[in-house]
């Protein structure tokens, strides 16, 4: 999932530097952070969700035995309403949350 959180920082407009193994970004403060985890911990996908409300989506999940169903909504080019943008399944919610994001920035599933 690595290069998945790689990805969606990219995505997001945010510089990755590799450094030791790792990948980092500089913070608004200009430290050095790991990029979050988002999709391995509730942390990062909080902080994944903040970036994509940011720009204007909002997230709907719904837990349908055995996998988890993210949707990411955006308002439709009219302004009247919201039209689904993307939307996966896993069975870990913080995955599936991940997944959909690429799928929304991208309009691609992602296959890495």
């Amino acid at each position: 999932m690595r290069e998945l959180n790689k990805a969606l920082a990219e995505l997001l407009g945010i510089e990755v530097i590799e450094q030791m193994g790792y990948y980092m970004y500089r913070n608004a403060d200009g430290r050095l952070e790991h990029i979050p985890d988002c999709a391995g911990d509730g942390n990062g996908m909080l902080w994944l969700d903040g970036k994509m409300r940011e720009r204007g989506y909002c997230v709907n999940v719904e837990y349908l035995p055995p996998v988890y169903c993210a949707e990411y909504w955006k308002l439709d080019t009219d302004g009247d309403g919201m039209e689904l943008v993307a939307a996966e399944h896993h069975e870990k919610e913080t995955v599936a949350r991940a997944l959909a994001v690429h799928r929304a920035l991208t309009g691609k599933e992602w296959t890495g």
